[in-house]
């Protein structure tokens, strides 16, 4: 059995499908599956970063997630039994642990565990992607981009001002993030910046405070 970090893998897995994992490596830009193919395989995680996107009716790419070690992917095709919704490609390096897809639908007919595993996986996956879609539609840029770096972040206290976050980030990934161009998303960060709310260098997006983020976010901070 593949020498894989198992308590990175968020499902209960029969023995027999354990035993079957193969390890993968992505280079960075390198897609893991693509919209519109057919499910072959379930990737789990274990480093680096993708992002997850999709493309609209005119041909543009619009990034919708960035996921990272932990992650399960792949999975709203095959639950469903479709072609895949949405594109998921290396952002860096990534490793992960895949299983073809014919293997995993066999486990879950014997697993109610495995079963109940994979559709709170999509459950969740669908609930980020409704909240971004909200986002996009109902929010304004500055707010979206507040509540992309929160979401990024993790789940955090927002009422501790001495929390530091560093996010490793490049302006245009977060301008595909926010559905947004690098011009206004600089402008936003630099007048945070000047208010104290966040620092920014090359590659990187500094929280120096949650809780005034958390506020222009529109997230109640008690």
């Amino acid at each position: 059995m593949p020498n894989i970090p198992w308590d990175l893998v968020p499902l209960d897995l029969p023995g027999e499908v354990t035993r079957r994992a193969i390890p993968r490596r992505f280079a960075p830009q390198q897609d893991l599956f693509l919209q519109g193919e057919l499910p072959v395989e379930i990737f789990v995680l274990i480093s680096g970063r993708t992002k997850v996107w999709r493309l609209n009716e005119h041909g543009v790419a619009a990034t919708l997630l960035m996921l990272g070690g932990g992650e399960v992917v792949g999975t709203l095709g095959m639950i469903n039994g479709t072609t895949n919704p949405v594109s998921v490609s290396a952002i860096d390096a990534v490793t992960a642990v895949s299983w073809p897809v014919s293997l995993l639908r066999e486990a879950m007919a014997g697993s109610a565990k495995l079963a109940n595993g994979l559709l709170r996986i999509v459950t969740r996956r669908a609930a980020q992607l409704v909240d971004r879609f909200d986002d996009v539609a109902n929010r304004p840029v500055e707010e979206r981009l507040a509540r992309l770096l929160l979401r990024l972040a993790g789940e955090l206290p927002l009422d501790d001002e001495a929390l530091t976050i560093v996010l490793e980030l490049r302006q245009q990934e977060v301008a595909d993030m926010c559905f947004s161009t690098v011009p206004t998303i600089s402008r936003t960060l630099a007048a945070w910046e000047r208010s104290d709310v966040v620092e920014v260098s090359r590659g990187r997006i500094r929280i120096n405070h949650v809780s005034q983020l958390a506020m222009i976010a529109g997230i109640p901070v008690d």
